[in-house]
């Protein structure tokens, strides 16, 4: 594999972010500012890091802070060509009005730069950017374009740095797979789907401070969230049907859990959750997730593990009519609003609904109740909500949701 740094700049990472000791720590920084003297200028971009207090560095560092400094390196990483450099200036504020970069094709630049805010989420005004070329020249001069200012990028990031803090604090003690759970019931019932689609509704503003998004909020968020809690988590991005018409792309997450890869599109079951909080997209496997997802637009980890769904885990998923029936008894005996399960008994026909109807609005009415039934098809999940027999009910599919 080709390297990415010098020597010195590797060592020095190396001591500094993957050893956690303080006499370490030193000699990383010691080996940064000899490598940045020597004119490396990723050195410098990590150097610049070591100024920037624990979130840049490690809890309990106890390095020097000093803004400025790291300001002035970074700047100096910068203008000698440093990408690390020109990322980290974007994520800590310290915005720059250009950045000098290795010449590409544009279609390739406007990839990165699209990868690198789904891998960033917190880079949330960044929102384009043009080019300056020399012609025959080898770099170019990348000028990001941003959504505020820079005291107003430094209002948003606090206030969404303070509300990240205040959510992750009473998680930091679960399970991973409980953490998972908690983001993705965080997005399901905090955030509306924004029909209107502002321009902050793409990014992690809109879900953490206004309480809206589109998929592409939705999954920043989840992302953002994990990467809080060192939940190893990545967004996947399905391409658009062109032939249908679909103008946009759709964008989910994928986060791992104990070495297995799974499937969670917060936004799915966010517009399924009107009558509480749905698991449909939670946990699926490729098999699952491709039913009724398009293909990924660029590569990711294989989900091949089926035995974290939702429904599974919960002993709501089932197999005969009669099971659903004594399932739908017990809610009513015990007076729950309704119930939401997952059919496995073979591929959810209309045949085998109208059989799963007539059983399931059988046992609300031997209980004086009514069963309105909605249907997710491709994931063959129903929910039954129990209504007064006298209310008119009809079952429902995914698309009328």
């Amino acid at each position: 594999m080709e390297k990415v740094f010098s020597d010195k700049t590797e060592e020095g990472i190396r001591l500094i972010w993957m050893q956690f000791d303080p006499e370490k720590t030193a000699e990383g920084v010691r080996l940064l500012r000899e490598a940045a003297d020597a004119g490396d200028p990723d050195a410098l971009c990590f150097l610049a890091r070591t100024y920037m207090g624990e979130r840049y560095v490690w809890e309990y560092a106890a390095l020097e802070i000093n803004g400025e400094k790291a300001a002035s390196l970074l700047k100096e990483g910068i203008r000698r060509g440093s990408a690390c450099a020109a990322l980290l200036a974007m994520r800590c504020g310290e915005l720059t009005p250009s950045a000098r970069i290795p010449r590409l094709p544009m279609e390739t630049l406007s990839t990165l730069f699209f990868q690198l805010r789904l891998d960033h989420p917190e880079i949330f005004y960044a929102v384009g950017f043009s080019c300056r070329a020399v012609p025959e020249a080898a770099f170019v001069e990348f000028w990001p374009e941003y959504r505020f200012e820079k005291k107003r990028i430094r209002e948003h990031r606090q206030a969404i740095e303070a509300r990240v803090t205040r959510l992750l604090r009473p998680l930091r003690s679960l399970p991973p797979a409980e953490q998972e759970r908690a983001i993705h019931d965080f997005v399901v019932e905090n955030v509306r789907y924004d029909k209107l689609e502002k321009p902050y509704s793409h990014e992690v503003i809109g879900p953490l401070t206004n309480g809206v998004g589109v998929c592409e909020g939705m999954a920043k968020t989840v992302k953002l969230l994990c990467d809080g809690l060192g939940l190893p988590c990545m967004i996947a991005v399905s391409d658009r049907d062109r032939a249908n018409g679909e103008r946009y792309l759709h964008a989910w997450n994928i986060v791992q859990l104990g070495g297995q890869c799974y499937h969670l599109d917060a936004t799915f079951d966010n517009s399924l959750s009107k009558y509480g909080t749905r698991y449909d997209y939670f946990n699926l496997d490729d098999t699952k997730i491709f039913r009724d997802h398009r293909p990924l637009l660029y590569p990711a980890p294989p989900c091949t593990d089926g035995g974290q769904f939702y429904y599974k885990l919960q002993h709501l998923s089932w197999t005969k009519p009669e099971e659903a029936a004594r399932r739908v008894d017990q809610a009513l005996r015990k007076k729950q609003p309704g119930l939401v399960f997952h059919w496995r008994g073979g591929y959810l026909t209309r045949e085998v609904l109208a059989e799963l109807c007539l059983q399931i609005d059988a046992a609300a009415q031997a209980r004086g109740r009514a069963a309105a039934i909605s249907v997710n098809w491709p994931q063959a999940v129903l929910q039954v909500r129990f209504v007064d027999a006298a209310q008119p009910v009809e079952t429902e599919s995914l698309e009328d949701i």
